[in-house]
C-alpha cells in the first residue's frame, strides 16, 4: 500500500514538474513574442519619425520619447506576464497538492476498509472455529448417545431373546 502511495506521489511530482516546465516555456515564448512586437513597433515608429519633416534634434527627441514609451509598455507587459506565470504556477502547485491530498485520502479510505475487512474476517474465523468446536462436541456427544443406544439395543435384543426362549420352554412344558 505504501509503495502505491509513493508511486502515485512520484507520478504527481513528475506531472507537476512537466506542467511547471510547460508553464515556464509558455512564459518564455510569451516574453519573446512581446519583445518581438516591441521591436516591430519601435521599428515602425522609427521609420515613421524618419519620414516626417522636422529637424534632426526634434526627430531625436521624438525617437527618444517613442523608445521610452514602448519600453515602458514592454516592461509593463513583461511584468504582467511574470505575474501571470506566478499565478499559473501557484494554481498548478495547488492542484497538485489537492490531487496528492485526494490520493492520500483514497489510500487512507482503502486502508481503513481493508482493516475493517480483516477485523471482520478475524471475527468470522473465530465464530467459525467456535461453531466448529461446538459441532465437534455435539458430534462426540451424539456418538456417545449412539453407543449407549446400541448397547441398550443389544441388551434389549438379548433380553427379548431370553424372554422368547423362556416362553418357548414354557410352551413346551
Amino acid at each position: 500500500m505504501k509503495s502505491s502511495i509513493l508511486r502515485e506521489r512520484k507520478m504527481l511530482e513528475a506531472e507537476l514538474e512537466t506542467k511547471r516546465q510547460q508553464c515556464l516555456d509558455d512564459h518564455k515564448a510569451a516574453q519573446d513574442r512581446a519583445k518581438e512586437r516591441h521591436r516591430q513597433q519601435l521599428a515602425a515608429v522609427r521609420a515613421k519619425i524618419q519620414t516626417e519633416k522636422m529637424s534632426d534634434a526634434a526627430k531625436r527627441d521624438k525617437l527618444l520619447a517613442a523608445e521610452m514609451s514602448t519600453e515602458q509598455k514592454l516592461n509593463s507587459e513583461l511584468k504582467q506576464l511574470e505575474i501571470d506565470k506566478e499565478n499559473a504556477l501557484k494554481i498548478e502547485e495547488n492542484n497538485a497538492k489537492q490531487r496528492e491530498a485526494d490520493a492520500e485520502k483514497k489510500y487512507s479510505d482503502i486502508s481503513k476498509t481493508m482493516e475493517t475487512m480483516l477485523r471482520e474476517k478475524t471475527q468470522l474465523e473465530a465464530k467459525v472455529r467456535a461453531i466448529a468446536a461446538v459441532a465437534e462436541a455435539r458430534a462426540a456427544e451424539t456418538e456417545k448417545e449412539i453407543g449407549c443406544l446400541r448397547v441398550q439395543l443389544r441388551q434389549t435384543q438379548v433380553d427379548s431373546m431370553s424372554q422368547k426362549r423362556q416362553l418357548q420352554q414354557a410352551e413346551k412344558v
